[in-house]
This record gives structure tokens, C-alpha cells and sequence, in this order.
């Protein structure tokens, strides 16, 4: 009992010597604050006047400030000559301010909410702190610069609430405003000045609004709302072909118009690439191989093809090759690493086969405008070329389980999109067997966004297909079952014309990416001129006209028209005239060449009859 008591007492003990102390501190906070707030039977004399302060008098006497007068809970408040003066209903005075301030201007409002009247003012004047600083304080400056005062007044008397001083910028002006947000510590009441800078004879200069809220305790800087950021949208469009291949019609022509000592390919894409390079992205599939040094150029059954082909492809605009394929071993080993090692020297990125182990184990992720796109590739098999046994993992073969595996991996990178591009299919037929749509089917559910194949070489259908995740979620896929030969030295029908895909994206920064629009551009390959000599160049497919070959059929799912992905069709934005000098182009197709064009158009759009897969 006697302990229990003992700690009775000490808890007593403990609470008011803290109570002590908190009111200790609250009388040197109020009494730190209301420098001179006592009221003025004590005025200042001329000697307790600083210097500074008297030069102060001297400048403000020259400009007062406006005298002020207002009325609120009973009490006039007047300032006037720099005095704050406070009168009761009789007239008689309650408080005024000490003569060692010039008060500049005052505002009434119960800044607190606590019904008692409060009177914010601006005070000029010497020091931080009046008689009774702080013990720490021994030198105070003796500089006039301003200070904010809040007093309340109630029952005649007049207590300070709050004060800031030497405050870091001049007041020149201020209002309350009761307006502001009121929560258990905000009272909901702005302080909303105007503030400029220090000068040597205290004039006015330039001046910043700020604005600050009482907080429960005094006035503080508001933390203002972040501006508003309208999040950035992104756009990204891809470009996206079939087979790239190289005959030997081909790199015939392409060494005589290099003289007959190079290769020079350039003409053959000099009128498409306008189409390619307008994409952000340009990606097709690489249908050869490089030659290995000191060899020369092969065509089929073993695809060959002279460094200057990649460089071509390069300079078109394409950024992007798929290299796996059923001609991807056609020289072996040495054949495709010395593939790669070209590609990698030109700056053309690629995917499907590899010459180094870690890299087919790394899922290609391209950012195109800040959009990201997973990129995959595999091939049914290798026309029976064998895998390099040393390197089992050099060429990605289709089969279902990695194909997933990889989705898999490539979706745990959160890519915006995964695009498969899978080398599948059967040659020369315009339609798709339900085996390959089935093989796609497969794709899709395990993630796929996009899938583009080749290896047909002949166009077939393309079409949205719905499918839904194992969660519910349902995605509206992308399907290209074919995209036929881009260029190539086949000439029969109809292997001698493909398309490109023209793939619109849109990206809200914090929203999902999603594909807006898919347009097809026909192309036709020119392989002689009217005298018959070689003349390989890869053409936009163009409608006639009375002004000449010059109005040409861009982005559409039939001639003209784009179809966006939400079941809207849509004008894209032509591009009509993208190269001046095609109107003599087609002057020289000559007259088989000009129907050959006009049964593309036939074709196309009998393929593409306004998507009707959509």
C-alpha cells in the first residue's frame, strides 16, 4: 500500500511539474511574440528608439501609410501615422500599439474560429524581440524589418495569439479569406499577401503572392495542389512486311547497276521507302543470308545474299529483322552467325536466331516513343539443315510450349504489347488452314497481342479476334495470316505483290496502351522494263488518273480507307505524292505492267473487302 501511494504521489508530482513547464513555455512563446504587447501606460522614449528606426520615421513620414478604420465585436480599430489604436462602444481606449512600431496596416476575422474578435496586422520595427527575448539572445539586430502580429480582444482586454517575426520578405499588402479548408487543425482561414524585397531606404519593389492557412497554431505556408500535369499521351505507328528476298534476278541487276563491280540495291526500295521510314518503326522478315566473305551470291535452294542487300533494307527505314526462317541454316553455322555479326555492324536489330546462348535466352523488347513492344519469332523448321548440335538454341523452332513459355517471359517484363512472328504457313495458298489458325488460336490465349506471319508468299486474310484471359479480361487481338512477299524475284501471281501493315498505337502516361488503327498499303514488284531489261523496284500499288499515275493508294483495308480498331472506319492521312518522281516511273511500266497494277488493285481489295473479319 505504502509503494502504491509513493506512486501516487510521484505520478501527481510528475503531471504538475509538467504542467509547470508547458505553462512556462506558453508564457515565453506569448511573451516572445507580443513584443511590446502590454498596453502603453509605458510609452517609448525618444532614447529607447534605435537609429535605424529613426531613419525608418524619417522615410514613412515623407509617405504614410493610408489610415485605416474598421469595427467588429464592439470595438473600433483604427491605424493611423503608424498606431494601432483599439476604442470600446464608450470610446475609451483598450489598446494601442507602443511607439517603437509603425504599424502599416491591419485586417479584422476570427483567423482561429474561436468567436472572439482578432485583429492581424503588419508591424515595421527594431529587433526580433522586445525586453523579454529569449535567455539565448544576447546581440539582436537592431534592423527595421517587418513582422506579423495576431491579437485577439475580448471582455476589454487584449491578448497576443500569434506573431512572426523578421519576417524573410516585406508585406505590402494582405487580406483574410475565411474561405480556405477547414479540418480538425485547419481553421480554414487564408492569409493571401503580397510580398517584395528588402531595400536599403525600405521602398517598394517588384512583389510575388503568397499565400499562407492557420494551422491551429499560426499562420503557414499553404501547401499548395500540384499543378495540374496533363499526363502525356504517346503514339507510336509500326510499319510491318513479309518476306525481304534476294534472287538472283535480283542481285543481277543490282551489280549491273552498280557498274558490274558492286551491288547496288538501292533502287530496288528508292520509291518505297518513303512508306517505311514515315513509320516510327519498320520491321520485316530477313528471308537469306549474308554471304560469307569470299564467297559469292546463291539463290535458292541456298539463299545467299551480298552485304549491300542488308545495307539497302538499312537505308529504307527498316529498324527491325526477324532472321529465323526455313532458309536460316541455308549456309550453316558460319552462314548465320556471319548473319548476325552484319546485321549487328549495321545497326539492325533482330530476333529468332542467335550465335550466343544468352541471347536467345533474352526476350527482344523494342520502346518505340515510349510505347513497348515484346517482339518473338520461330520457324516451322529449316528446309532439313540440321541445328549446329554445339548450338541447339541458335534457332527458335515453333513449338507450342516454348512459344508460351516465352509469352510468358516476355509479358513478366509488363511490355505494352507482345508481338508474335511466327515464319508458318503454306506456300501460295490465299487462305489459311485451320491448322495454322488454330497454331495462332494457341498463340493469343497464351498472350499475344499481335500475330504476323509469313512464309506463303502470297498474301491471305487478316482480322481482329477476341480472346479472353484466364482472369476475364477479354483482348481484341491483331491477326496477319500472311504477308506475303515484300520483294522477291517470284513473278507469278499473285507472288508477285504484298503489302505493308501500318499498325497505329496510342499510350496515355498512367492509362494501357491500345492499337487504334491498322491499315494495309499494297505493293507491287516492277521486275522489267517495256524493252524487257531488269528493272526490280518495289512500287506502291497507284489508281490512274487524268493527271497520270500520280494519286497513290495508301494505308486501308480496301484502296483509301483505314479500319480502326474499335469497328470504326477512318480516313488516314494520305500520302499522296510521297515520291515526285513515280509519275515517270509508271510512265516506263509499260502497258503490261499498267494491267498487271490495275488486277493488284482487283485482288487487293477483293482480299480486303472492308475487313470483314472485324
Amino acid at each position: 500500500m505504502t509503494s502504491a501511494k509513493r506512486g501516487t504521489v510521484t505520478e501527481k508530482m510528475k503531471i504538475k511539474t509538467l504542467l509547470a513547464l508547458l505553462s512556462a513555455a506558453a508564457c515565453c512563446t506569448a511573451a516572445a511574440c507580443a513584443v511590446g504587447a502590454a498596453p502603453p501606460q509605458t510609452a517609448a522614449t525618444d532614447a529607447e528608439l534605435t537609429d535605424e528606426f529613426r531613419d525608418f520615421l524619417a522615410l514613412r513620414e515623407a509617405a504614410p501609410a493610408e489610415a485605416m478604420s474598421e469595427s467588429a465585436g464592439g470595438y473600433d480599430f483604427t491605424a493611423e501615422n503608424g498606431r494601432l489604436r483599439i476604442t470600446g462602444a464608450d470610446e475609451t481606449e483598450v489598446w494601442s500599439s507602443n511607439e517603437e512600431w509603425y504599424v502599416d496596416s491591419f485586417r479584422l476575422g476570427d483567423v482561429n474560429r474561436d468567436r472572439i474578435s482578432d485583429v492581424t496586422f503588419v508591424v515595421w520595427k527594431s529587433y526580433r524581440f522586445g525586453a523579454e527575448h529569449p535567455a539565448r539572445m544576447t546581440n539582436d539586430d537592431a534592423s527595421v524589418r517587418c513582422h506579423l502580429y495576431v491579437y485577439s480582444v475580448k471582455d476589454d482586454r487584449v491578448k497576443p495569439l500569434w506573431c512572426s517575426s523578421t519576417l524573410p520578405r516585406p508585406i505590402y499588402s494582405f487580406e483574410l479569406d475565411a474561405g480556405g479548408e477547414r479540418t480538425p487543425v485547419l481553421s480554414g482561414t487564408l492569409l493571401i499577401t503580397q510580398e517584395g524585397s528588402y531595400t536599403g531606404d525600405y521602398g517598394k519593389t517588384a512583389s510575388t503572392g503568397y499565400t499562407y492557412e492557420w494551422n491551429g497554431w499560426g499562420f503557414s505556408p499553404r501547401a499548395e495542389p500540384s499543378p495540374a500535369v496533363t499526363p502525356a499521351v504517346h503514339s507510336a505507328t509500326l510499319a510491318v512486311v513479309g518476306d525481304l528476298m534476294c534472287h538472283k534476278a535480283q542481285y543481277a541487276d543490282a551489280l549491273a547497276k552498280g557498274g558490274g563491280e558492286t551491288y547496288d540495291f538501292s533502287y530496288m526500295f528508292k520509291y518505297i521507302a518513303p512508306y517505311i521510314s514515315a513509320a516510327d518503326y519498320a520491321v520485316g522478315n530477313f528471308e537469306t543470308t549474308i554471304t560469307l566473305p569470299g564467297n559469292k551470291p546463291s539463290d535458292f535452294p541456298y539463299f545467299a545474299s551480298p552485304q549491300s542487300f542488308a545495307e539497302a533494307i538499312k537505308d529504307a527505314g527498316f529498324d527491325f529483322v526477324t532472321t529465323v526462317n526455313n532458309h536460316s541454316l541455308d549456309y550453316g553455322k558460319e552462314g548465320l552467325i556471319h548473319t548476325l555479326e552484319v546485321l549487328d555492324e549495321l545497326g539492325l536489330r533482330h530476333t529468332g536466331t542467335y550465335a550466343a546462348e544468352s541471347d536467345s535466352e533474352n526476350i527482344t523488347v523494342i520502346d518505340v516513343n515510349g510505347i513497348t513492344f515484346a517482339i518473338l519469332s520461330y520457324t516451322y523448321g529449316t528446309n532439313g539443315n540440321p541445328i549446329p548440335p554445339d548450338m541447339p538454341w541458335s534457332v527458335n523452332i515453333t513449338d507450342d510450349g516454348k512459344i508460351a513459355d516465352d509469352i510468358a517471359k516476355a509479358k513478366a517484363l509488363n511490355p505494352d504489347f507482345v508481338i508474335v512472328m511466327p515464319h508458318m504457313g503454306a506456300e501460295y495458298e490465299t487462305s489459311t488452314r485451320e491448322i495454322f489458325k488454330d497454331n495462332i488460336r494457341k498463340m493469343l490465349l497464351a498472350g499475344a497481342d499481335i500475330v504476323l506471319a509469313s512464309h506463303p508468299h502470297v498474301l491471305q486474310p487478316v482480322e481482329f479476334v477476341t480472346v479472353t484471359d484466364d482472369d476475364g479480361t477479354e483482348r481484341r487481338c491483331f491477326v496477319a495470316y500472311s504477308l506475303g512477299n515484300f520483294v522477291s524475284s517470284q513473278r507469278t501471281a499473285p507472288r508477285d505483290y504484298g503489302m505493308i501493315v501500318n499498325l497505329g498505337f496510342s499510350k496515355t502516361d498512367g492509362g494501357k496502351a491500345a492499337l487504334d488503327s491498322v491499315g494495309l498499303t499494297p505493293v507491287w514488284v516492277k521486275f522489267t522494263n517495256p524493252r524487257g531489261a531488269y528493272d526490280i523496284t518495289v512500287l506502291p500499288v497507284i489508281e490512274s488518273g487524268s493527271a497520270g499515275f500520280t494519286n497513290i493508294i495508301n494505308t486501308g483495308l480496301r484502296p483509301g480507307v483505314a479500319h480502326s480498331g474499335d469497328n470504326e472506319l477512318q480516313a488516314p492521312e494520305l500520302v499522296t505524292n510521297a515520291v515526285p518522281e513515280l509519275a515517270e516511273v509508271f510512265d516506263n511500266i509499260g502497258a503490261k505492267g499498267i494491267r498487271r497494277i490495275e488486277a493488284v488493285k482487283a485482288e487487293f481489295a477483293e482480299m480486303f473487302p472492308g475487313f470483314a473479319g472485324a
